[in-house]
C-alpha cells in the first residue's frame, strides 16, 4: 500500500530542504506553488509506503521539517505545522494511522 505525503516550504528554504528530501526521497516531485496573495511555495510530493516509517532517514527528516515553522507535512489527510512540540503528534498520529491501515 502506498500513500502519498505532500511538504510544504517557504521558497526561502527550499534549496537547503529540496536536497535534504530527495536525498531521502529521490523520486519526489518538486514545484514551485504560487499562493493567492502570498509568497511562492515549494511543495514536495512523495510517495511512501508503510515500511519507510521504520527508516530512520525518514523520522529525521519529518522531525527536522517540523522544527521549522515554515513547514507543513500533509499526510493523508491530517496536516501538522509548527515547532518541534508538534514532532510528538505527528509521530502518534502516523503510527495510528499504521495501525489502521494494516487492519485493513
Amino acid at each position: 500500500m502506498e500513500y502519498s505525503l505532500a511538504i510544504e516550504y517557504s521558497k526561502e528554504i527550499a534549496k537547503t530542504v529540496s536536497v535534504e528530501l530527495l536525498n531521502v526521497f529521490p523520486d519526489a516531485d518538486i514545484i514551485e506553488v504560487n499562493s493567492f496573495g502570498a509568497d511562492t511555495i515549494v511543495q514536495a510530493l512523495v510517495t511512501i509506503v508503510p515500511t519507510m516509517f521504520a527508516s530512520s532517514a525518514v523520522t529525521i527528516l519529518i522531525t527536522k521539517l517540523i522544527r521549522d515553522k515554515n513547514v507543513s507535512v500533509k499526510y493523508n489527510g491530517i496536516e501538522i505545522s509548527g515547532d518541534y512540540k508538534n514532532v510528538n503528534e505527528l509521530i502518534d498520529k502516523i503510527q495510528s494511522l499504521k495501525r489502521v491501515n494494516s487492519n485493513d
